[in-house]
């Protein structure tokens, strides 16, 4: 006759004559699991990497040439006096705009960043200089975005300032308010087509205005592609078509989407809430 016998997790079979002992049931699969579970410290993603490389060949190819005169002509100004630097209103908002978009990025990023990989925070810091040319590197070699948010897990800067519907308001306020206060709203109501012409001249010769009239292009399709995903932390069930068509949504107001997208998404899971 024989009989099954546990002791200490082991599986004894006993008989008449001899006693079989196998391993712990749990050493193999928990193995396994942690296998599954270990976390990569990057991982490619080829539409930011395409998105990088759009906007380097284009700044490199583009209109203009490098190191002209006239665009350190038009950096001096801008630095000299930046409320009236002396050229295209269009493109003091486009260029003082840039300056918005590396917090509407992190807004997005930050909160769905793993623990392991490049940390987010010194690209989009670099940013409000270099604008995609830093962004663009991290989100293409990215630890693979966390799915679920943990607040245990988050900073006090992403729970407290990121994730600030304030923030988001301000910069709704600076979205809107910029165009106003730098004399767009008005040069565009007193001659419209002066004013797009004053630009796209701009655009045409100088490699300064080009490059950056197509980074501001490329942050908002990077910030239209992070919704989503910033989307289900906040609502996990959330159908991925629906999150997907809010991303993109934002593209038809641009710089503006983002921002109201900030200031209006749903709060992150708090530790009160996991409890």
């Amino acid at each position: 006759m024989t009989k099954t016998v546990p002791i200490n997790n082991f599986v004894v079979e006993s008989s008449n004559k001899e006693f079989v002992s196998q391993q712990p049931l749990s050493m193999a699969s928990t193995a396994d699991n942690e296998d599954m579970t270990e976390e990569q410290s990057w991982e490619f993603n080829p539409l930011f990497a395409s998105l990088w490389l759009g906007f380097v060949t284009f700044a490199i190819v583009g209109p203009g040439e490098f190191n002209a005169p006239s665009d350190i002509e038009l950096l001096n100004n801008y630095i000299a006096n930046p409320s009236d630097p002396g050229f295209s209103e269009a493109f003091q908002v486009i260029f003082n705009y840039l300056g918005i978009m590396p917090m509407i990025l992190a807004c997005l990023a930050v909160p769905q960043g793993a623990r392991k990989g490049l940390p987010a925070l010194p690209f989009m810091s670099l940013a409000f200089a270099m604008g995609y040319g830093t962004i663009g590197p991290y989100l293409s070699f990215r630890a693979p975005p966390t799915s679920t948010f943990d607040p245990s897990e988050a900073s006090w800067f992403t729970k407290n300032v990121l994730d600030n519907k304030l923030l988001g308001a301000g910069l709704v306020a600076g979205v809107i308010g910029l165009p106003v206060a730098l004399g767009l709203v008005g040069a565009y109501l007193q001659d419209p087509a002066a004013t797009v012409q004053g630009y796209t001249d701009l655009f045409a010769s100088s490699k300064f205005v080009s490059a950056s009239s197509m980074d501001a292009v490329v942050l908002n399709i990077a910030a239209a592609a992070l919704i989503p995903r910033d989307l289900k932390l906040r609502i996990p069930d959330i159908e991925d078509s629906k999150a997907k068509l809010i991303g993109a949504s934002t593209l038809l107001l641009p710089f503006l989407g983002a921002a109201l997208y900030c200031a209006l998404r749903p709060s992150l899971p708090s530790e009160d809430y996991e409890s």
